[in-house]
C-alpha cells in the first residue's frame, strides 16, 4: 500500500513512516527517555538538528538531480523526491551537524554531565532504535495489507492526443517487457516533477518497456490544457484522455500521480504513489526486464 487515505488527503506512506518514527522517538525521549529534564531536552534538540539537517539537502537536491524541471515550475521542488543524490547530500548535512555539535562541546559532553550513567550515545540510540522500531512495524502492517500485486489490471480504450485510439490489450501484444501505467494531471505538481523522469525512462528503456501516461481529463478544464502541457513539456511518450474517470477508477487511483507497472500478460507488478526519481523507476524497471 503506497498511499493512506484520510478523508481528502492521500498521504504517500513513503513520507509518512519515518516522519511518524522520528517524532515518535522524539517525543519517547523527550518525555520517557533517561537522565533530567534539560538533558532530554537537549537530546531531543539535537535530534531534531540531525534531522533538519539531513531532510534540507534531501529536499533540495531536486535542483540538481531535475533542474529543468525545477526551472519550468520552481514547485517541483515542493513534492520531488530526493533520490540517492538527495540521500548522500543530506548524509553529508547530518556529518557537517554532528561536527559542529562536537565542536561547540555542548553535545555530548555538558548536555548529559549531570546523568553519566546515560551518555549521550544511549539516549542518541534509543531514539534510533524506537524509530527503526515503529518504521518496520508499520511496513510489516502495510505489506500485509497490500494484495494488489499479481492481480490482473482491467483493459481500457482511450484516445490519445494524437487522435488514435490506444487499449491496454494492444499493447500487451507488442513483444515488450513491462508496461508502465501513469495517471496524471497537468495542475498536479507532483506530476511536474516526474515528467522529466519518465522521459528519460522512455528513452533508455523503448526497446522493452511502453509508457501510457493516462491524463485524468475529467478533471482537467479543457483539452488544449494538456494539448499545450505536451509541447510546453515535449513529452514524447503516447498521452492518453480518460475523459470520464473511468480507467482512474477501475484503477483504484486515490491520488496523483498513481503509477502501475505491468507485465505483458496483465498482471500487476508493482504500485508507486507519488512522484518516482530515475533511480527508483530504473530499479523497478530492471527488476522485471528480461533484457538487458
Amino acid at each position: 500500500m503506497e498511499s493512506v487515505t484520510i478523508g481528502p488527503l492521500v498521504i504517500s506512506t513513503q513520507l509518512a513512516i519515518p516522519v511518524v518514527s522520528v517524532t515518535a522517538a522524539v517525543i519517547v525521549v523527550r518525555f520517557l527517555g533517561p537522565g533530567s529534564t534539560d538533558a532530554r531536552r537537549a537530546a531531543t534538540d539535537a535530534i531534531v538538528s540531525v534531522v533538519t539537517a539531513f531532510v534540507v539537502p534531501w529536499k533540495l537536491s531536486p535542483i540538481l538531480s531535475q533542474t529543468e524541471a525545477v526551472l519550468r515550475d520552481p514547485r517541483v521542488l515542493l513534492v520531488a523526491p530526493g533520490g540517492r543524490l538527495g540521500t548522500v547530500l543530506g548524509l553529508i548535512g547530518v556529518g557537517v551537524a554532528l561536527w559542529f555539535m562536537w565542536r561547540r562541546a555542548g553535545y555530548p559532553k555538558r548536555v548529559f554531565a549531570d546523568t553519566p550513567g546515560y551518555p549521550a550515545l544511549v539516549v542518541t540510540a534509543l531514539a534510533g532504535a524506537i524509530a527503526i522500531a515503529i518504521a518496520v512495524a508499520l511496513n510489516g502492517v502495510l505489506l500485509l495489507a497490500a494484495g494488489e500485486r499479481d492481480s490482473i489490471a482491467p483493459d481500457f480504450a482511450l484516445e490519445a492526443v494524437s487522435g488514435r485510439t490506444v487499449t491496454l490489450d494492444d499493447v500487451r501484444n507488442r513483444d515488450l517487457d513491462v508496461i508502465v501505467v501513469n495517471f496524471w494531471a497537468t495542475w498536479c505538481v507532483p506530476c511536474r516533477a516526474e515528467m522529466a523522469v519518465k522521459e528519460r525512462i522512455y528513452r533508455e528503456f523503448h526497446d522493452s518497456v511502453e509508457i501510457l501516461a493516462v491524463n485524468m481529463r475529467a478533471s482537467e478544464a479543457a483539452r488544449s490544457d494538456v494539448e499545450r502541457f505536451v509541447d510546453q513539456w515535449q513529452i514524447s511518450y503516447p498521452i492518453l484522455l480518460d475523459v470520464d474517470g473511468s480507467a482512474a477508477r477501475s484503477y483504484g487511483v486515490r491520488g496523483t500521480p498513481t503509477t502501475v507497472f505491468l507485465s505483458t500478460d496483465g498482471k500487476v507488478l508493482e504500485r508507486v504513489f507519488g512522484p518516482m526519481t530515475v533511480g527508483r523507476a530504473r530499479r523497478l524497471i530492471r527488476a522485471h526486464i528480461t533484457r538487458r
